[in-house]
């Protein structure tokens, strides 16, 4: 009766991941940073005209694999339908690990309304290094708890395929997931997890090492180090939270940071790039301060109340069920994160990433339990269910805060009229999110550079405006100065021009 009560809870639950994933897809759900629209946008075509098999961030197989998807089926939204899938697929893995474990029903319940709610909160805000994360963390704890005894098993199972999808994404988010559950599970004393690493770590090693060989062998090398470079520099911590002090030191990495990042014409060289590099650690040590360590930690985080909530919601969950344990495994991830915070720009997604090795520390430690206190469970139950119908209803009514985007279409469809051949849209995410699924996108963004394009367009078309918004324009004054040609007030733009 057991077995198939587990077996009917858990399709409830995927039942009802499935439905509100695709009710998800038809609300105003976006991208949370503008990298996974661009790359969509490369692989599909609409930002070149061919769909191309290098974009950037995710792995050249998987690049070329979009970019063969959207050749042959150009109609259908193959990038953002991806990570929907891997999303889903990753929870209902960790939905069956729930029910395969003998726990108290109540407890299990819990486990999963968590995961529905980690599902929710990152469809609506996509982003593909939490895609990643998510399918590490599924099928790293798969192979944990199906690795039984404490010996080395050459086993495959089919639930690795996560690894291997995560690794394709975001090559660099697996490594950081499987290093923080190594660490916090020989804290608490769970060593099970060695030798369930050993695959994982071969596959990763060798996958990344193959990788970089084949990225030489292409000529993608130089191609390759200048993203990381304007990566690495712009989600610098130095540069985000001390960029005000740059603004006379180096004007030019001060408008670097505001996303002011022109190859065509300010000649960012990997030399260049270097020396930024090199500057930036030079005050590296100067955020182990107070004022910048509080900084560091909740100036991305401040308006995450979503997010907050479900975190802080977890941890009383978690200390609740095995106590001291998971108090020190979260000192240890504070302690790590302080460390870490100078070298690495503490945002969502970062957050994010920390939060589900945590979350899988804590989900190996489920044993046989006997629960004291039912009230503070049905209250996590009652918290985690209004937070969600908050959160949902909070999407329902988004689009009307979206701008109007029409002015803007007839502005660029002017201009295109009026002979200029390239574009440049430069302001927040949220003025072309209108054009997230169009066929040719009908402008360009500052910072990304493509193979399809040679690398020094500007000169080699007659015009080329940059329609930059008012806010943007007006704290970057220096910066436009170099294009005195025209400054034309539109509805909330200025229009540059260089001729």
């Amino acid at each position: 009766m057991e077995k198939i009560s587990s077996q009917q809870f858990f399709r409830f639950w995927a039942i009802l991941g499935f439905s509100s994933v695709i009710l998800i897809w038809f609300l105003p759900w976006r991208f949370q940073t503008n990298d996974d629209e661009l790359m969509m946008w490369l692989v599909s075509g609409a930002y070149t005209g061919t769909p191309e098999s290098y974009a950037v961030f995710i792995h050249p197989l998987l690049s070329w694999l979009f970019s063969k998807l959207y050749t042959f089926f150009p109609a259908i939204p193959w990038y953002p339908l991806t990570w929907f899938g891997v999303m889903y697929l990753s929870y209902v893995v960790f939905l069956r690990l729930v029910w395969e474990r003998k726990s108290v029903s109540l407890v299990n319940q819990i486990w999963c309304l968590f995961l529905f709610a980690f599902l929710i909160h990152f469809s609506f805000f996509l982003q593909f290094s939490i895609v990643s994360a998510f399918a590490a963390s599924a099928g790293l704890v798969a192979r944990t708890l199906k690795s039984k005894g404490s010996k080395f098993q050459l086993r495959f199972y089919w639930t690795d395929l996560l690894l291997v999808i995560a690794f394709l994404i975001r090559h660099e988010v697996p490594f950081l997931i499987l290093a923080g559950l190594i660490v916090l599970n020989l804290i608490i004393n769970q060593r099970r997890i060695l030798f369930a690493s050993v695959i994982p770590i071969f596959f990763l090693v060798f996958s990344f090492s193959f990788t970089q060989f084949w990225i030489r062998e292409l000529g993608h090398s130089d191609f390759q180090e200048l993203n990381k470079l304007r990566s690495s520099i712009f989600d610098d911590p130095v540069l985000q939270l001390m960029k005000e002090g740059f603004k006379d030191e180096n004007p030019a990495l001060y408008y670097f940071a505001n996303g002011l990042i022109d190859y065509h014409n300010d000649d960012l060289t990997i030399e260049k790039l270097s020396m930024w590099k090199k500057r930036l650690n030079q005050d590296r040590l100067t955020l182990y301060q107070p004022k910048w360590l509080y900084q560091s930690l909740w100036v991305y985080l401040e308006h995450q109340w979503f997010f907050i909530g479900f975190v802080i919601t977890f941890l009383i969950f978690s200390i609740s069920l095995f106590g001291q344990r998971i108090v020190f495994m979260v000192f240890i991830l504070l302690f790590i994160t302080l460390i870490l915070s100078p070298f690495n720009l503490l945002n969502v997604r970062l957050y994010a990433i920390i939060f589900l090795a945590g979350f899988s520390s804590s989900f190996l430690l489920i044993d046989q339990l006997y629960i004291r206190n039912l009230k503070i469970f049905y209250s996590i139950i009652l918290c985690l269910i209004l937070g969600l119908i908050i959160h949902f209803k909070a999407f329902f009514d988004s689009k009307s805060n979206l701008p109007p985007s029409g002015t803007l279409i007839e502005s660029l469809y002017e201009l295109k009229q009026n002979g200029f051949e390239i574009i440049y849209l430069i302001g927040s995410d949220e003025i072309f999110r209108e054009f997230r699924f169009v066929k040719t996108v009908p402008f360009r963004l500052l910072g990304w550079s493509t193979f399809l394009e040679e690398k020094d367009i500007t000169a080699k078309v007659s015009k080329t405006a940059y329609l930059v918004d008012d806010w943007v324009f007006y704290s970057n004054l220096g910066y436009f100065e170099r294009y005195p040609e025209s400054k034309i007030l539109l509805d909330g733009f200025i229009l540059v021009t260089l001729k």
